[in-house]
């Protein structure tokens, strides 16, 4: 790059000393009447063309050009490589996050099943209480009769 912009000064001085040459000639072009034509052709030619050809020459082994490109395309190339990482990510999030969606099913519909199954334990123990309740009950009123035909308050009924 600093090549470049030294061609681009040496080729702008050349312009400018072309100029002041040129400007030179022009002004001693009035005292000498006879070469004054072919002072201002030399003038003109070695300031601007020499000036300007240097100028191409920097233009042309400018390289910034291309390192931008190079740059643009090393951008995309990481922007599309983000964008896939980035599009991974968010499917293999989504992926998680169906399992636990499923996993809190599982563990939803294992405690439906659970909570299912003691409702089940609990209906069966009253039942089980139901019947001894109902046993002791029956126990109770044979002793009662038992005890009133014993002592013959049941035969006065």
């Amino acid at each position: 790059m600093w090549q470049n912009i030294k061609l681009y000064v040496l080729a702008y001085s050349i312009m400018v000393v072309g100029a002041v040459v040129s400007t030179a000639f022009q002004l001693l072009g009035d005292q000498f009447p006879v070469g004054h034509p072919v002072s201002a052709m030399a003038a003109n030619l070695s300031g601007m063309s020499i000036g300007g050809l240097i100028m191409v020459l920097g233009f042309i082994r400018d390289g910034r050009v291309k390192e931008e490109r190079q740059r643009t395309a090393d951008a995309e190339a990481r922007a599309q490589e983000a964008t896939i990482k980035a599009a991974t990510a968010t499917a293999q999030l989504e992926r998680e996050r169906e399992q636990a969606h499923a996993q809190l099913q599982l563990e939803r519909e294992w405690s439906n099943a659970q909570l299912q199954l003691e409702r089940e334990r609990a209906a069966a123990a009253e039942a089980r209480a139901e019947r001894l309740m109902d046993r002791y009950e029956a126990v109770t009123e044979a002793l009662i009769r038992r005890l009133e035909e014993r002592n013959g308050d049941g035969a006065k009924e």
